[in-house]
């Protein structure tokens, strides 16, 4: 970038000052990169010397005057910030050759570039030199270079900000242990266009291990090669951030209340989905990573190449040292979405679980896919409304005995598949549009072997891939039509018109 003339005089200081932003994440102020480059000017510099033989005996006595401070503008943007441009500081960074390459500066006892070069500005007092110390900080905030296809790991000084464009940058959800932020990342490349992220901020000192939790969950899966698979941009230990790709287009949950195309493309490509997202399930439980929280909400819809779905949020994933099906210990899964959890979780919540665990809430996923694509949103939550459990499960407690209760029985001998998934499935069976086709092996699939009590008897996630893949396969070689191209019921079954109970009306005397 030139230092170019014939601009309005603005003092560095105001112009710096004015262009000052706070990282919401870190709170410390930053200038950006871009802004520091536009705003100090040779014309600026010049004329808050206010002498002009100051300028001119720069000029005298030092060669390359132009192109040496063009190389350092983020340090003569730290002087005019701290009120020490002058003639003496200015000479220093000519006779020195320092460039903003040189930053950050450090104390070690006595001021020393980067690279250890020792400095001396003439004239400046210990309290100056340590306001340069933290001044230079608003100056070098990083721009991240992500790579989709790698992970990197940001390291960040106490005092330094993240360059996010605050304008664009909001809290997207909260929870007790994190805070989801949509903000643009500017380009690394100037020109470049800025990326939009999802920032995951873990702002609870008390609750660090979070972060570590879901840091180490992500790392474990680095290596899994999954379209269907979100793996984070980068992460910062000092500050409790993970990075993700930002899903521009929501998630599946968004998808389905949004869209109202049923064509044939639509059925074919849910059905490809699905076999992708049991194919990503099938690799993290291969690096013996169960993801624990499987739904809607954590798949995620991407535009990419027609559209994809890619299972998100590891936050309360569990990594297995040993792949076995049960062992010792309590889960650390607790923030599971209960609608979608596997009857092993009811009043065990502490209790060890398998991977099969993820089965369930798959099975869950697809049941309801299938309901969306032969009717709406609507009729799911219709079908969300009926299941009268106290989180709205697929499954519920049986109705005890007497018998039952003299008996020493094993949980899964204590619950049932909820009688009103069994009344959905019968009824899909029986539409016309189902009859004979995919959709018809999609609920058989989930019948007889994955929405199963005990997890024993549940398919594992490879075995459902291998299904599904199978299913796509024949489908495309025109041996089992997607779907019946046939009109739908002539009424809507109630089931899926059924509205969500009223909260009570309170009065207070």
């Amino acid at each position: 970038m030139s230092l170019s003339a014939g601009q309005p005089h603005r003092s560095l200081y105001k112009g710096l000052s004015d262009n000052t932003r706070k990282c919401i994440i870190t709170e410390n102020k930053y200038i950006p990169e871009h802004k520091v480059l536009e705003i100090v000017t040779l014309p600026r510099v010049k004329s808050d010397l206010r002498s002009t033989w100051s300028w001119l005996r720069l000029l005298l006595f030092n060669r390359g005057v132009e192109t040496r401070l063009l190389q350092a503008k983020k340090l003569i943007a730290i002087l005019a910030i701290l009120g020490q441009l002058n003639e003496r500081s200015l000479n220093t960074l000519i006779t020195k050759s320092l460039t903003d390459d040189d930053l950050p500066f450090v104390k070690d006892p006595t001021l020393q570039t980067r690279h250890g070069k020792t400095v001396t500005f003439p004239g400046w007092e210990e309290a100056i030199t340590d306001s340069f110390l933290e001044k230079q900080w608003m100056v070098v905030a990083p721009i991240l270079p992500f790579e989709d296809d790698c992970s990197i790991q940001v390291k960040l000084h106490e005092l330094c900000a993240l360059q996010l464009l605050m304008f664009n940058c909001e809290n997207k959800g909260s929870t007790q242990f994190s805070r989801v932020y949509s903000a643009e990342i500017p380009s690394p490349d100037e020109g470049g266009k800025s990326r939009r992220v999802a920032v995951k901020h873990f702002p609870f000192r008390a609750k660090a291990y979070t972060y570590k939790h879901e840091k180490e969950n992500l790392d474990k899966i680095k290596d899994v090669h999954n379209d269907h698979l979100i793996k984070n941009l980068a992460s910062c230990d000092e500050i409790h951030c993970i990075f993700f790709p930002w899903a521009e287009h929501g998630d599946l949950k968004q998808y389905w209340e949004e869209n109202f195309d049923r064509s044939l493309p639509i059925f074919i490509w849910a059905i490809e989905q699905l076999a992708g997202l049991a194919s990503a399930l099938r690799d993290l439980h291969g690096v013996n990573c169960r993801h624990g929280d499987l739904k809607p909400s954590n798949i995620f819809y991407f535009k990419d190449g027609g559209g994809i779905l890619k299972i998100a949020d590891l936050g309360v994933s569990k990594v297995h040292s040993i792949a076995t099906d049960q062992r010792k210990g309590e889960t650390e899964t607790k923030a599971s979405t209960r609608a979608y959890e596997g009857p092993e979780a009811y009043e065990q919540t502490n209790a060890p679980r398998s991977r099969k665990y993820d089965c369930w809430s798959m099975a869950c996923v697809i049941l309801e896919f299938v309901i969306w694509l032969l009717y709406d949103q609507r009729a799911l939550d219709g079908f969300h409304s009926s299941r009268d459990t106290l989180w709205n499960s697929f499954y519920r407690p049986k109705i005890p005995t007497a018998t039952s209760e003299d008996q020493k029985t094993d949980w899964w001998e204590k619950m049932e598949r909820h009688p009103k998934v069994d009344e959905v499935i019968n009824l899909l069976r029986e539409d016309d549009r189902v009859k004979g086709t995919a959709l018809e092996e999609l609920i058989n699939l989930v019948d007889s072997k994955i929405l199963l009590i005990d997890p024993k008897s549940r398919l594992e996630a490879a075995k459902i891939t291998e299904e599904l893949q199978e299913l796509v396969k024949r489908c495309k070689g025109g041996q089992t039509p997607w779907f019946n191209d046939v009109a739908a019921p002539s009424e809507v079954p109630a089931i899926f018109r059924q509205e969500a109970p009223k909260a009570p009306v309170t009065t207070y005397q």
